[in-house]
């Protein structure tokens, strides 16, 4: 099972975006809202916790576009692969 996440780097996230963040060495997807120097990160799957940090101690990475699954995902990537090989 393929999954392929597109994300926009250098793009600030709006409150309640998903976003890619970088803490503690790990890149993970979550909602995001900023409290002043803090950070809540919220996941999807209620299963996870939610945390709120330092925002000192994240760095966004870019903000969550789409996401594809399976077939679709596999071709995506076919297609990038193609595409960087020609440029």
């Amino acid at each position: 099972h393929i999954t392929l996440d597109t994300t926009e780097r250098g793009v600030r996230p709006r409150r309640g975006e998903i976003a890619a963040v970088l803490h503690e060495g790990k890149t993970t997807l979550k909602y995001i809202y900023p409290e002043g120097d803090m950070v809540v990160l919220k996941p999807h799957n209620p299963a996870y916790p939610t945390l709120r940090l330092p925002a000192s101690e994240v760095e966004v990475q870019g903000v969550f576009r789409f996401l594809l699954r399976g077939r679709e995902a596999l071709e995506a990537m076919r297609l990038l692969l193609r595409w960087s090989y020609e440029h």
